[in-house]
């Protein structure tokens, strides 16, 4: 463009002397239908590939680099300043990291030449994606980011993966409708999957957003499902098989249960709970006491089988499904007591000493559930053994109220909670021999996002 302009401005300095106004007149003309031509060849490139570089004075690092877990207090006061958007709250988010030495820090960032950078809006979740990296999205909310970077944990380098005035624009990750899976799932082919807001006929449907993150500084993004369906819950196996449900776009009363194979092919479903097993393939139930069993071959061709029609689980999406080393536990929020186990050819039930359940998590070789006691109506922190079906609480019941907490793969709790004596809201850790410690206590704010990333 800038070539054409100063063409035209030396023609037209010299025009008189040739006499030749209507060359200019054809040159304006043939300008204007290049830039038109141009304009529509960029209207019409796909806008779901995204280029992560940036200048020098954008978000470049997220200074995370030491950092053992990582957390948002709500609302909290900073010594950051933060500018709000037009989508942003009435408070302010912090984004605050535990060190590898136990210390607690608010997070910082920095621009390319290591000066600090002032974020915009305010961080709303934190979403682990594998050993290497993690998502921080900012808005007002999670389910309204307008901002979000896949960060890298070792160098806390930041790559763009989408940004815009609205949440609706912004191509970020936003949480399933109910299920207990992540927001951010993978397969094994160095790409990850997430729900964002797409457009269709003046609505706002729930797209799946496929991200390959091999280069991550150029990060090639493709819109996964139809755009006439509108996702709500969805998990992926190991070869980018996705099991979903949706609902269309035009017409929101009608639901569809698919699965969308890895070459682009679909196959329709009768079941509307799904999960990946400890085989890695992709297990079906539809809220009776029967568990199917997908196998998609080299060919991509379905075939269902029975795997358990004996089960008294009745599996949904609402369950948390958390793989050991050698069992599937099934858990379900705010549904009693009762569990279920799969042991790799059966599932099978136990009641836990509980009378309502929170939240699960789990190690390699255990199961932590928080909850109320059966006897007491005390909040408890319970840690249940598959191997022989034991459990036991992780702290006197009644001592502290678990807002969230996560687990290591070998046991260490990182917890934030409620401490009934004296009204505190608290960090804690609990190391694998039972050792409980208070991290931090100054916060005194509830913290319901918090993610481990080491």
């Amino acid at each position: 463009m800038w070539y054409n302009e100063i063409y035209l401005s030396r023609y037209y300095s010299h025009s008189t002397n040739l006499g030749s106004m209507k060359k200019l007149k054809y040159l304006l003309l043939a300008t204007i239908l290049a830039l038109a031509f141009g304009l529509m060849l960029s209207c019409s490139k796909s806008d779901d590939t995204t280029s992560s570089s940036s200048s020098s004075s954008s978000l470049q690092y997220i200074e995370i680099t030491d950092a053992e877990t990582l957390f948002i207090v709500q609302g909290s006061s900073s010594s950051r300043s933060v500018s709000r958007s037009s989508y942003s709250s009435s408070t302010t988010n912090t984004l605050f990291k535990i060190t590898e030495t136990g210390a607690v820090q608010e997070v910082g960032y920095k621009d390319a030449d290591n000066n600090t950078y002032t974020v915009t809006r305010q961080p709303v979740s934190i979403d682990n994606v594998d050993t290497n990296y993690v998502v921080f999205s900012f808005g007002s909310d999670k389910s309204n980011p307008t901002e979000c970077y896949l960060t890298n944990k070792s160098t806390g380098a930041v790559y763009l993966l989408g940004s815009a005035a609205s949440p609706m624009d912004s191509k970020c990750p936003l949480p399933q409708t109910n299920s207990k899976e992540k927001t951010i799932l993978t397969d094994n082919k160095s790409n990850f999957y997430y729900r964002y807001y797409g457009f269709s006929n003046g609505n706002f449907p729930y797209y799946l957003r496929q991200v390959n993150y091999t280069d991550p500084t150029n990060i090639a993004a493709t819109q996964y499902i139809v755009d006439s369906e509108s996702v709500g819950d969805f998990i992926v196996d190991s070869n980018g098989n996705v099991a979903y449900n949706a609902n269309l776009t035009g017409d929101a009363n009608t639901a569809v249960n698919r699965i969308r194979k890895s070459n682009g092919g679909y196959y329709n479903l009768s079941h509307t709970a799904f999960w990946v097993g400890l085989d890695g393939n992709i297990y079906l139930a539809d809220g009776s006491f029967e568990v199917k069993k997908v196998s998609i071959d080299s060919d991509y061709n379905v075939s269902i089988s029975t795997y358990d029609n004996n089960t008294l689980a009745r599996i949904s999406n609402q369950h948390y499904k958390l793989k050991l080393s050698n069992k599937l536990i099934f858990v379900q929020q705010n549904s009693g007591s009762t569990i279920a186990i799969d042991n790799g050819y059966e599932i099978n039930t136990l009641d836990l000493p509980l009378s309502n359940i929170n939240i699960a998590r789990s190690s390699s070789n255990y199961v932590y559930i928080s909850g109320t006691d059966n006897s007491s109506s005390n909040s408890v922190l319970v840690k249940f053994n598959p191997s022989d079906n034991s459990s036991s609480q992780m702290y006197t019941k009644g001592t502290y109220d678990i807002y969230n907490f996560n687990v290591t793969s070998d046991d260490t709790i990182t917890f934030s909670a409620l401490r009934m004596n004296d009204g505190k809201k608290v960090l804690g850790k609990i190391l694998a021999n039972g050792t409980l410690s208070i991290t931090d206590e100054s916060i005194n704010k509830e913290i319901t996002i918090l993610e481990r990333i080491r």
